[in-house]
């Protein structure tokens, strides 16, 4: 008589993955983001971030459950949990001493030594201060000052990957059914384990990951995926829970006519295709079916081109990016300014994804193939002052018509979109952010700074967009025929990404409000977007 266990393993049963559930990449219980995938960054982030937050949430969790339950807190430093999950946060916080005790000794003493070396290196040579390089980063630094003489720790960084610092046992895949409203802000919130929650000790280029972004739109005998994944009888009891015998809704997702078809998936996610090309911008989707919704589910088969802006999460986003391989033929990313902490490589970042050619591109490099372009162009601002170089405005060319993604540019200086003019010429859709009050500096860098920035001056250099008054400046100096408003986070199923709730009496909202007019009083079509929509140019 056959086991519960010989039953699923010899199982031809084809089966989905059933379209809500999740699959989040996870470091040491955290939900993987760029700035956890580089080694010197992640470092910085478990000492002054991960530690201090189940720290407090240990000592006082009332503090963070009553944060975590008004909607104006969200995004902030409170860790997301109950009362009945102290024991959970104080066991990961313990278990984090113990496996990260490298990187978290490093990341003190990293921090202490650019500090020392900011205050003490007045211009004199630097050779002195080699040997009080942390002892995990000798041979992958070089110290060097600007013109200005200001001594910096510049980081090799393809040195540091697969070593001491790059922890990949720390990885694993948790798959699980909450509801994408319910997730916890990525930033401040562990991911606890959970009775119901499947947990696959894959790293995040591990191929059988492929299998399971594929059990989305093309079912599998239930025997092999047990078998490939080596599930278990207890896991492979939680896996049939997760999947489906029903083949879940899509829309078309080819595309064979005329002209250029335009699906705006949410926030800054948009999907070109023509007859013979398909264009994936910044990926970040929905799995849950729903009205107003694309999903993942209406992606076509191959995608020809993903291309990302920059590297924050909102667009450019593991969970999204890990389960979209199998499809996606070519990857674009921004070069970065290396060795610089605050800019860690997408490219590197991608490697550790599982994507082996990567492209990257500096301002007004561009890709070509049959019927059109893709050109990289300056994006100004959105980086709190920093200086990050992995940002780009992206034009693409395809079947005739032209579309001009400038993503979430603050554009300070209207001459640039002057002299861009010349280079660019007339739009047929201009696609701009104006999140024009965004978070402060210490929200995402917070970690990475050497010395502490005062309050006045974190609040002044914002994660910001162009508000209606820059916005005009853009429309007035390039020539575009219509203009949509996006990656303004308003979508409720990015929240846990974006760190704020939709807010009908926003600032944002008003400044977009405001734009819209302009753009009317100019005879130019102008609308936010929100959701989905779909148009044919």
């Amino acid at each position: 008589m056959q086991t519960r266990t010989e039953e699923l393993a010899a199982s031809d049963d084809l089966v989905y993955l059933s379209p809500e559930v999740k699959i989040e990449p996870l470091i040491m219980r955290w939900y993987a983001w760029p700035h956890l995938m580089a080694p010197v960054q992640h470092s910085l982030n478990i000492a002054f971030r991960h530690l201090p937050v189940m720290q407090s949430f240990v000592q006082n969790p009332r503090v963070h459950i009553a944060a975590t339950r008004d909607p104006k807190m969200f995004g902030g430093p409170f860790l997301s949990a109950a009362e009945e999950d102290v024991s959970r946060i104080k066991a990961l916080l313990e278990e984090t001493k113990i496996q990260c005790a490298d990187l978290i000794k490093f990341g003190r003493d990293f921090r202490e030594f650019a500090a020392t070396l900011l205050v003490n290196a007045k211009g004199f040579s630097l050779l002195e201060y080699y040997k009080n390089v942390p002892e995990m980063l000798r041979g992958a630094a070089e110290l060097a000052y600007n013109v200005n003489n200001q001594a910096s720790v510049y980081i090799i960084e393809e040195l540091l990957r697969g070593g001491a610092l790059e922890l990949r046992h720390l990885e694993e895949i948790c798959l699980s059914r909450v509801k994408e409203t319910d997730r916890p802000f990525f930033m401040s919130s562990p991911r606890v384990r959970r009775e119901d929650d499947l947990n696959l000790g894959l790293r995040f280029d591990d191929e059988r990951i492929d299998l399971l972004a594929k059990m989305r739109t093309s079912p599998q005998p239930m025997g092999k995926v047990v078998k490939e994944l080596g599930l278990c009888e207890e896991s492979r009891g939680k896996f049939e829970r997760f999947v489906t015998k029903n083949s879940p809704q899509s829309s078309d997702t080819s595309y064979e006519a005329d002209g250029v078809r335009v699906r705006y998936f949410c926030h800054a996610c948009v999907l070109l295709q023509s007859k013979g090309v398909s264009i994936l911008i910044d990926p970040l989707f929905s799995f849950e079916k729903g009205e107003q919704k694309f999903t993942i589910h209406d992606l076509p088969d191959v995608i020809d081109y993903v291309v990302i802006s920059h590297g924050h999460l909102d667009h450019f986003c593991p969970e999204m990016l890990m389960q979209i391989r199998h499809k996606v033929k070519n990857i674009i990313v921004p070069a970065n300014n290396r060795g610089s902490i605050s800019d860690p490589s997408l490219k590197l970042v991608l490697h550790r994804l599982g994507y082996a050619d990567v492209t990257t591109l500096v301002s007004f490099e561009k890709i070509q193939f049959p019927g059109g372009e893709i050109l990289s162009l300056p994006f100004p601002g959105e980086h709190s002052e920093l200086d990050i170089q992995s940002k780009q405005s992206i034009q693409v060319s395809l079947s005739g018509r032209t579309f001009l993604f400038l993503v979430d540019s603050n554009a300070i200086e209207p001459q640039l979109y002057t002299r861009l003019a010349s280079r660019v010429g007339p739009i047929d859709a201009l696609f701009m952010g104006m999140e024009c009050h965004g978070a402060p500096l210490s929200w995402q860098y917070g970690p990475l700074m050497t010395q502490t920035i005062v309050r006045r001056d974190d609040e002044s250099r914002r994660l910001d967009g162009s508000d209606c008054e820059r916005a005009t400046r853009i429309v007035d100096a390039i020539d575009c025929k219509r203009v949509f408003i996006y990656a303004m986070g308003h979508e409720k199923w990015v929240r846990f990404i974006v760190g704020m709730d939709f807010d009908p009496n926003s600032y944002q909202v008003a400044e977009s409000g405001k734009f819209i007019a302009v753009c009317a009083d100019r005879g130019i079509p102008a609308e936010r977007l929100y959701g989905h929509k779909e148009l044919v140019m």
